[in-house]
């Protein structure tokens, strides 16, 4: 037969955040308040740097070889990825967050800090005189892969407007960046329709102008005008 013990049996306090509250119990306003915020913060987030995020394919002997992220980096066509990504390759390929398709040539690997400097590449050959269009065509058609008809229209579209993959990739960073900027002002009064509208509306004029004149923003205009000095 077991004795009674002549102690009494210890109470176990709730933690003082837990303020009682049962396990399984729905969570506090609080708690909901801060959990849309901290939602609200990373959706902010991914609107801003998601447009600039790309994955990176590589391909060795036609096979693929593995897939990697990247990061777009600077308006010539810089990317930055890991060294492990392009595993000893030249050429990787890079997909935009819509699916677009650009080939880099792999500027620098370095291993040690596991970090490689990609850059897009035959629209930049193209507009150096390095590639013919049947080279660039050549080129697409190997790298991503693509058909040679394909291929063909890509190169002479590359040829008629130098930096295009280029200027396009800027031009839709900085329109993504403009909308989540204009979202974080107007919050709930936000609308893409209006959005969209003014954009459309002033397509002629730069985007930084559009950017001061609908958001008050001139700190692009400020950065050129230090870069004219």
């Amino acid at each position: 037969m077991i004795e009674p013990s002549p102690f009494p049996a210890p109470a176990l306090a709730l933690d003082s955040d837990s303020s009682g509250q049962d396990p399984g119990a729905p969570p506090a306003p609080n708690d909901v308040a801060l959990l849309d915020d901290y939602s609200r913060v990373v959706s902010d987030v991914v609107e801003r740097v998601g447009p600039s995020v790309v994955r990176v394919d590589v391909r060795k002997q036609g096979r693929s070889a593995g897939s990697g992220s990247g990061v777009i980096i600077a308006s010539d066509g810089l990317a930055l990825t890991n060294s492990h990504v392009v595993q000893g390759s030249r050429t990787v390929n890079l997909i935009t967050l819509e699916g677009r398709e650009l080939q880099a040539r792999v500027l620098g690997d370095d291993p040690d800090t596991d970090l490689a400097l990609l850059r897009v590449e035959a629209d930049v050959k193209l507009a150096l005189g390095q590639f013919t269009i049947a080279q660039a065509a050549d080129y697409l058609a190997r790298t991503v892969p693509m058909d040679r008809q394909t291929a063909e229209a890509e190169a002479a579209g590359f040829s008629t407007a130098p930096g295009l993959a280029i200027a396009y990739e800027v031009g839709k960073l900085q329109i993504e960046r403009m909308l989540a900027e204009r979202r974080l002002q107007q919050g709930d009064q936000f609308k893409v329709q209006e959005f969209d509208d003014y954009v459309w509306n002033n397509g002629n004029v730069p985007l930084s102008l559009q950017r001061w004149e609908l958001l008050g923003l001139n700190d692009d205009i400020k950065r050129t005008d230090e870069l004219a000095k």
